[in-house]
């Protein structure tokens, strides 16, 4: 189930490293990536799903700016314990390395896709009706 997800990560995290060039910190900023990532469809749900009770947004019902401050940090210790802790990087990298050009563009093309379109559907939500 989470291989997707993981698959994701290790998309970020090698788009990191050619950017930076920095091995250290590439995997931190693609969890920092992957739970904004997550936070935006957490709140694109959250939002259709207020719109669909006749709810105006998450400020009609009394959540703060320090809410989602929380459900981000709670999101990326929870991605931290999944993707990263205990050496899970190194695993990642071995696992998708194998995989064939053609596979390889397909797989980086649907998560570009996915990186575009899960900010515009955050923010389209947040427009009025």
């Amino acid at each position: 189930m989470l291989r997707p997800y993981e698959y994701l990560f290790y998309r970020i995290y090698r788009c990191q490293l050619f950017v930076w060039a920095e091995a250290d910190t590439a995997q931190y900023r693609a969890l920092v990536a992957i739970s904004l990532l997550l936070v935006f469809n957490v709140y694109t749900i959250g939002n259709l799903v207020l719109r669909a009770l006749g709810i105006a947004n998450f400020k009609s019902i009394g959540w703060t700016a320090l809410d989602a401050l929380f459900v981000y940090f709670g999101l990326l210790a929870v991605n931290y314990f999944l993707l990263i802790r205990s050496k899970k990087t190194s695993r990642l990298k071995k696992e998708f390395k194998g995989e064939s050009q053609n596979v390889r563009r397909r797989n980086g093309i649907l998560c570009l896709l996915y990186c575009v379109v899960t900010p515009l559907a955050f923010f389209a939500t947040l427009l009025p009706r």
